[in-house]
């Protein structure tokens, strides 16, 4: 296998996840906003489930950048 297809493997595996995480964030950002009620009570709010979605959004967004640098480290190697 040739070098170049290795990269697009790659590439295409990077955005794969990319794209999954990409959904998983934006569901967990429905998920709070949904949670974050402005009609509801402060002491009615289930602080412990936006705490945890909270938590998994800052993973998944963190993750997300970690594949965006990837991808656009693997595009610059596919420019050349």
């Amino acid at each position: 296998m040739s070098e170049r297809a290795k990269f697009r493997g790659r590439l295409a595996e990077a955005e794969d996840l990319a794209h999954k995480l990409s959904l998983k964030a934006n569901g967990l950002v429905i998920a709070l906003r949904d949670n974050l009620d402005p009609l509801t009570e402060l002491a009615d709010l289930p602080v412990d489930i936006i705490g945890q979605q909270a938590l998994e959004l800052h993973q998944a967004v963190m993750e997300l950048r970690a594949e965006h640098d990837k991808i656009d480290r693997i595009t610059k190697l596919l420019e050349d």
